[in-house]
């Protein structure tokens, strides 16, 4: 294992509505777009040799203003997608946890039913997806994914998620045998 940058898609009309979105292909709204342009100046200055993104155009508009910024090509990467929230999915999140008696959105996976991802089952996929980015690719990785994605991800490799905002490049630094997660911004 080795360090590697992570950062959240941008900004998303469902955002600003807290609307669970999960795998539903939601776009950036002008303000992600602006995040997405922002985060790839503040990445300008730092070597990436390559950049692997979740298919969702939320994440892959992301990784394509990094990219252009950087001309450099993206990957493509379908299991860094966010987790499946099922029939919640363009729900209000407060409707969700009042309806479900969930204290957070997190607990969906936790239960039983409405589709939703399992989260033994997301936290598996995180870790593997990663590790198998790392294994393939040398030099300084760039993963452009989701909020629910990275939670399940800080629990894969046994560290504390500090709650990853839009489009707010971070570095999972790996020291020690451990990893730490650092706001670059």
């Amino acid at each position: 294992m080795r360090s590697f940058y992570y950062i959240r898609h941008g900004q998303t009309d469902w955002n600003v509505e807290r609307r669970c979105q999960g795998q539903s292909d939601i776009p950036l709204n002008t303000t992600g777009i602006q995040q997405a342009q922002q985060a790839a100046q503040q990445l300008q200055s730092i070597a990436i040799d390559h950049i692997i993104s979740s298919p969702l155009q939320r994440a892959l508009t992301t990784a394509q203003h990094i990219a252009e910024l950087k001309n450099m090509p993206v990957t493509v990467e379908e299991n860094l997608q966010e987790a499946s929230r099922g029939e919640l999915e363009g729900q209000l999140i407060a409707d969700t946890l009042k309806k479900y008696n969930f204290a957070k959105v997190q607990d969906a996976h936790r239960s039983t039913g409405l589709g939703v991802e399992p989260w033994d089952t997301l936290v598996a996929r995180a870790g593997s997806t990663i590790k198998n980015g790392l294994s393939q690719y040398e030099g300084n990785v760039l993963f452009v994914g989701h909020g629910g994605f990275s939670r399940a991800l800080a629990e894969a490799l046994d560290t504390i998620n500090p709650g990853l905002e839009n489009c707010v490049p971070h570095i999972f630094r790996y020291q020690n045998g451990n990893y730490t997660i650092e706001s670059l911004s």
